[in-house]
C-alpha cells in the first residue's frame, strides 16, 4: 500500500532562496532592461496609404482634431504621450481645389524606453528614428505621421525672399477659352490687398503682398491672311505682385511651404483671406539671410 504524499515543510533556506531570486530578478529588471525616459519628437501628420496624394497630408477638419495639451495615460495614471505643440498651414493640393489640405507638424512628449548601448528610444514597440512612421492614440484621436526630428529641436530661422510675380491664367482644374492672353478677370485683382499676409496657425507670416500693379492685358489675334497682332484685351487684366516669403534652405536650395522650390517660372501659392492664387515667379529680387 502506497503512503500518502505529504508536503515537506518550507524552512529558512527555502524562504531565503525565494527572496534572493526575487531580488536578483528585480536587479535585472531595473539595471539591465531599458529605462523609461521622456523624449520630445516632431512628426508631420500623414496617411501612409495616401502618401502619394498631396504627401498624405490631412484635410483641415482632420487636422483640427489634434489639440495642444491632449494627454494619454497608462493604468497607473502616468502620462505616456502628450501633445506639446501643433503647427499647421495650408498647402497646394492636387486632389481637388475644393479640399482644404493642411501641412501639420505635431511635437509630442513620449515616455519611451532608452537603450543606452544602442542610444535608441523605443515607444510601444516602435523604434523612434527620423523618416520612420509613428502611430499614437491620444484621447481617442489617432496621431499618425512621419517622424522628422528625434529628438525635437527648434527649427532654424527662415530666409526672407522678395519676389516679383505675375498672376497667370493657368489653372489645371478650370477650363478657360481665352488662352491667347495671360490676363485674368478684374475681380481677382480686387480680391488681393497690398499688405495682406498669409500666416500659419501660430501667426507666423509665411508670405506678404508688398506691391500690386494692375494693367490691361494683351491678346493675340490673327486676320484672314495669317497675320498675327497684339491687341488690348477688352476685359482681362494683368496682375503683377511683389511679395515677400519665408523660406528654408535645404542643400543650397530655398523652399517655400517646405516643398516648393523658389525658382523663376514656378508658382508661389498665396493663401490669402479672400482668395487663393498661385502667381508665377518672374524675378528673385533679394534674399535676406537669418
Amino acid at each position: 500500500m502506497k503512503k500518502p504524499f505529504r508536503w515537506r515543510k518550507v524552512g529558512f533556506i527555502e524562504y531565503f532562496g525565494i527572496v534572493l531570486f526575487l531580488l536578483v530578478a528585480a536587479f535585472v529588471y531595473v539595471y539591465v532592461s531599458p529605462k523609461s525616459s521622456d523624449i520630445l519628437v516632431t512628426l508631420r501628420v500623414a496617411e501612409k496609404d495616401l502618401i502619394w496624394l498631396d504627401n498624405g497630408s490631412p484635410r483641415g477638419i482632420r487636422a483640427s482634431t489634434i489639440k495642444e495639451g491632449m494627454k494619454e495615460v497608462d493604468v497607473f495614471g502616468r502620462v505616456i504621450a502628450e501633445v506639446v505643440k501643433v503647427r499647421s498651414f495650408s498647402q497646394p493640393q492636387t486632389e481637388s481645389v475644393y479640399l482644404n489640405k493642411k501641412t501639420v507638424y505635431v511635437t509630442l512628449r513620449l515616455r519611451a524606453q532608452y537603450n543606452k548601448q544602442k542610444k535608441q528610444y523605443r515607444f510601444q514597440g516602435t523604434v523612434l528614428q527620423a523618416s520612420d512612421w509613428l502611430r499614437v492614440t491620444i484621447q481617442s484621436t489617432i496621431v499618425n505621421g512621419v517622424l522628422v526630428m528625434v529628438p525635437a529641436k527648434e527649427s532654424p530661422p527662415p530666409y526672407y525672399v522678395t519676389l516679383k510675380t505675375q498672376v497667370k491664367l493657368e489653372n489645371p482644374f478650370l477650363y478657360e477659352p481665352f488662352n491667347e492672353t495671360t490676363g485674368v478677370d478684374p475681380y481677382v485683382a480686387d480680391a488681393i490687398t497690398v499688405g495682406e499676409k498669409a500666416t500659419d496657425s501660430d501667426g507666423f507670416v509665411l508670405a506678404e503682398v508688398l506691391e500690386k500693379t494692375v494693367r490691361p492685358a494683351s491678346i493675340i489675334v490673327g486676320d484672314q491672311y495669317g497675320n498675327i497682332f497684339e491687341r488690348q484685351h477688352p476685359r482681362k487684366v494683368d496682375i503683377f505682385l511683389t511679395i515677400r516669403v519665408a523660406a528654408q534652405e535645404i542643400d543650397g536650395q530655398l523652399y517655400y511651404l517646405d516643398t516648393i522650390p523658389l525658382q523663376v517660372n514656378l508658382p508661389v501659392p498665396l493663401f490669402l483671406k479672400n482668395i487663393t492664387v498661385e502667381p508665377r515667379i518672374v524675378e528673385i529680387v533679394s534674399v535676406e539671410s537669418p
